[in-house]
C-alpha cells in the first residue's frame, strides 16, 4: 500500500503539473505576444510620425532659412552694384546722397548707409528716420565694420544688435569699394539691416495654428518670429545640436528641427518646432483603439486557452485516475472514452489492455484452482500425479516468464516512448520558457529562431505519435488506408522542404502517379529521410521511377549499412539494429510502420545494400493499373510475416 499511494500521488504531481506548463505556454505563445504587438506596433507608429515631423520641420525651416539668406545677400548685392556698377565714389557729394536715397527709398530692409572713405571718415551718410547734416557725420575709423572690411576686401557681417529706441534687431554689413585699378580699397559702404522685414517674411508663412518658425542668433536671442512681441521682449531660446524631441520656445516637449545660417563670421539658427502632442496625435488614438480591441481579444484568447486546457488535461487526470483504481487492484475500473482524437484512442487502448489483464488474471486464477484440486485430490501417495504437478509448476514458472518478459517488454517500450517524447518536450518548454522569461533581451530574428525550433520539436513528437498510432491500430484492426491516384514527386517535394540540406539529390521522371494514401505515402518517405540522416551517410538521394506498372521509389545514403542478417530484422517493431555515436535512441517504429502502411497500399518497403549504398526501396502499383478505393486494413498482413 504504500508504494501504491506514493505512485499515486506523483501521478497527480505531474498531472499538475503539466496543466500548469500548458497554460504558462499558451499564455506565452498566444495572449504575451497579442499584448506586446500593439506596444511594439504603437512605439513604431510613434517614431514614424515623430521622423516625419522632423522631416517637415526641417524642411520647413530649410526653406526659411533659403528665403532669408536670399534677403539679406540681395541687400548685400545693392552695396556692390551701387559701389562698382554705379561707380559712386566718380560722382559728388551730392550726386551720392542722392544714390544713397534712392537705394535707402527702395529696400525697406536698409535703416542706414554711409559712405566711409580709406581714412575712416563718413563722406555721405543717409538715414530712414532722421536727416543727416554734415555737421553730423563722424569718424568710423575704429569700427569693427570698417576694419574687417577695409583690411580683407570682402563683405563683412557684424553681429545681430537691437536698436536703442525701437529694439529692432539689425545687423551691419560693410561693402569694400575696390579701385579697378589698383585693387586696394579706397572706401567702404556700411549698412544697417533691418530684421523686421523678416518678421513679415516668417508671419506669411502658411502653416498650421500649432507649428511656428522663428530665428535665433549665436546668443540664442529671438530676432525673427511672426509675433513682433517675442521679439521685442527678446525672448532667449537655445536650439538643441541635434534634430527630433526637444523644449520647444514656450518650454512644452516639441519636435524641433533647425537650419543653420552662415553670414560671414556670424551665425543665425533657423528654428521651426511643432508641438509634440500634435505630432504623434493621430498615433496616440490609433494606440488607444488598438488596446481596446487588443484587450478584447485578450480576453477571448485567455477563455479560448482555459476551454482548451480543460478539454485536453481533464482526460489525462481521468486517465491518471483510473491507471490509480487498477493498480490498487481493480481490475473492473474503465475509462469508457468517447472521444475520436489521440487521448481517445489512449483510453480505450487503456480499457483494452485493462480487460486483457482481468481476463489473464481470472484464467490464471482458475488454472491455479483446478491444479490445486488435483493436487489434493492426488496427495495420497501418487506419484504421477506429483510429477504432474511439477510440470504444471514449470509450465506457471513459464507463464509468470513471459509475463515478466512482457512487462520487461512494456517497460523498454514505455522508457523509449519517454525518452522519444521528453527530448522535444523538453526543448519545446526551455525555449518556450527562455522566450516568456527574456522577450525583450532577443531580436526579432533570434525570436524566429526560437519559435521555428519550438515548432520543429512539435512537429517531432506529431511524428513519433503517428507512428505509434499507426502500429495501434494496425494491431486493433483499426488502420484504414486509402489507395487513390497520387502525384508521387509532388509528395516527395513535399518531404524535401522539411527536410532542406538533407537530401543532397533527387532523381524523378516526370509525371508519376501512384494507388497510394497521399498523407501515408508522406509519412514513409519522411521516415525513410528520418532514418537516412539519423543512421545513414552524408550523401542522401531519392529517385523514382515506373517500370512495368510498379512505381520504384529509393531512398539510398552512402552509411556503412547492416549486415545481411540483419536486413529483414529492422523492420520488426521496436527494433534499433544500429546506432551512431551522440545519437538518442528511438522508438524503433518508423521502418515498421513504414512498411505496414506500405503492404496496406498494396506495395511493399525492402532493404538491401547495392554499391556500397544503402538501398530503402518502396513499390506501389501505378495509377495505370486503374486500382482505387479503400484497401482493407488487413490486407497483404501476411507479408509483413
Amino acid at each position: 500500500m504504500p508504494v501504491r499511494s506514493y505512485a499515486a500521488v506523483q501521478a497527480r504531481t505531474v498531472t499538475q503539473s503539466l496543466r500548469t506548463r500548458f497554460m504558462f505556454v499558451m499564455l506565452g505563445l498566444a495572449v504575451i505576444p497579442l499584448l506586446l504587438l500593439p506596444l511594439l506596433a504603437g512605439r513604431n507608429a510613434s517614431r514614424s510620425l515623430e521622423q516625419q515631423s522632423v522631416a517637415f520641420q526641417h524642411q520647413v525651416a530649410a526653406g526659411v532659412g533659403s528665403e532669408i539668406e536670399a534677403a539679406i545677400r540681395g541687400r548685400v548685392d545693392d552695396l556692390e552694384h551701387l559701389a562698382v556698377i554705379a561707380h559712386l565714389l566718380d560722382h559728388s557729394r551730392q550726386e551720392q546722397e542722392v544714390l544713397l536715397n534712392s537705394l535707402l527709398s527702395n529696400e525697406r530692409m536698409f535703416q542706414e548707409i554711409a559712405l566711409v572713405d580709406a581714412s575712416g571718415d563718413e563722406l555721405v551718410r543717409v538715414a530712414r528716420d532722421e536727416a543727416v547734416l554734415s555737421s553730423d557725420l563722424r569718424d568710423r575709423s575704429s569700427d569693427a565694420a570698417f576694419e574687417r572690411a577695409l583690411l580683407t576686401a570682402e563683405v563683412y557681417f557684424g553681429p545681430v544688435g537691437f536698436d536703442g529706441e525701437a529694439r529692432e534687431p539689425l545687423i551691419t554689413v560693410a561693402q569694400p569699394v575696390v579701385h579697378l585699378r589698383s585693387g586696394s580699397v579706397s572706401a567702404v559702404l556700411i549698412a544697417s539691416v533691418r530684421f523686421k522685414p523678416v518678421w513679415a517674411l516668417l508671419a506669411e508663412q502658411e502653416m498650421a495654428a500649432d507649428r511656428d518658425v522663428f530665428v535665433v542668433n549665436a546668443a540664442g536671442t529671438v530676432v525673427g518670429h511672426r509675433d513682433p512681441t517675442r521679439v521685442l521682449r527678446e525672448d532667449l531660446y537655445l536650439p538643441s545640436d541635434t534634430d527630433g524631441r526637444s523644449p520647444g520656445l514656450d518650454g512644452t516637449e516639441s519636435v524641433v528641427a533647425t537650419v543653420d545660417l552662415e553670414l560671414g563670421d556670424q551665425h543665425l539658427t533657423v528654428v521651426a518646432e511643432q508641438p509634440l502632442s500634435t505630432a504623434l496625435e493621430a498615433s496616440t488614438n490609433a494606440f488607444i483603439v488598438t488596446m481596446y480591441l487588443t484587450a478584447f481579444a485578450a480576453f477571448l484568447g485567455l477563455a479560448a486557452i482555459a476551454l482548451v486546457t480543460r478539454r485536453v488535461i481533464q482526460p489525462i487526470e481521468q486517465l491518471a485516475a483510473s491507471a490509480e483504481k487498477v493498480a490498487g487492484g481493480d481490475l473492473t475500473e474503465r475509462v469508457n472514452a468517447t472521444r475520436l482524437d489521440e487521448i481517445g484512442d489512449l483510453g480505450r487502448a487503456f480499457d483494452h489492455m485493462t480487460s486483457e489483464l482481468q481476463r489473464t488474471v481470472d484464467e490464471l486464477e482458475d488454472r491455479v484452482a483446478a491444479r490445486t484440486f488435483e493436487l489434493e485430490a492426488a496427495a495420497a501417495g501418487q506419484a504421477s500425479l506429483i510429477a504432474q504437478l511439477e510440470a504444471q509448476n514449470e509450465e506457471l514458472a513459464s507463464v509468470r516468464d513471459r509475463l515478466e518478459e512482457l512487462v520487461r517488454s512494456k517497460d523498454e517500450f514505455l522508457g523509449s516512448v519517454s525518452h522519444e517524447l521528453r527530448t522535444p518536450l523538453a526543448s519545446v518548454v526551455g525555449f518556450a520558457s527562455e522566450l516568456r522569461d527574456n522577450f525583450e533581451v532577443f531580436d526579432p530574428e533570434e525570436r524566429q529562431q526560437f519559435v521555428t525550433l519550438i515548432a520543429e520539436q512539435g512537429e517531432d513528437m506529431a511524428h513519433i505519435i503517428e507512428d505509434l498510432l499507426v502500429a495501434a491500430r494496425a494491431d486493433t484492426n483499426g488502420l484504414v488506408v486509402r489507395s487513390v491516384p497520387t502525384d508521387v514527386n509532388h509528395a516527395v517535394a513535399s518531404v524535401l522542404r522539411q527536410f532542406a540540406g538533407v537530401v543532397t539529390e533527387v532523381d524523378a521522371e516526370g509525371d508519376v502517379e501512384a494507388l497510394a494514401d497521399p498523407g501515408r505515402l508522406r509519412q514513409i518517405l519522411r521516415n525513410l529521410v528520418v532514418n537516412a540522416e539519423r543512421y545513414g551517410g552524408e550523401e542522401v538521394t531519392i529517385d523514382v521511377n515506373d517500370v512495368a506498372g510498379q512505381i520504384a521509389i529509393r531512398v539510398r545514403d552512402n552509411g556503412t549499412g547492416l549486415p545481411r542478417t540483419e536486413w529483414d530484422s529492422i523492420f520488426e517493431p521496436y527494433t534499433r539494429s544500429h546506432h551512431r555515436e551522440g545519437q538518442p535512441a528511438s522508438v524503433g517504429l518508423g521502418l515498421t510502420v513504414s512498411r505496414i502502411l506500405a503492404r496496406r497500399m498494396g506495395g511493399d518497403l525492402t532493404y538491401r545494400r547495392e554499391r556500397a549504398r544503402s538501398v530503402f526501396e518502396l513499390t506501389l502499383r501505378s495509377a495505370c493499373a486503374d486500382l482505387a478505393g479503400t484497401v482493407p486494413a488487413r490486407s497483404a498482413e501476411r507479408r509483413s510475416h
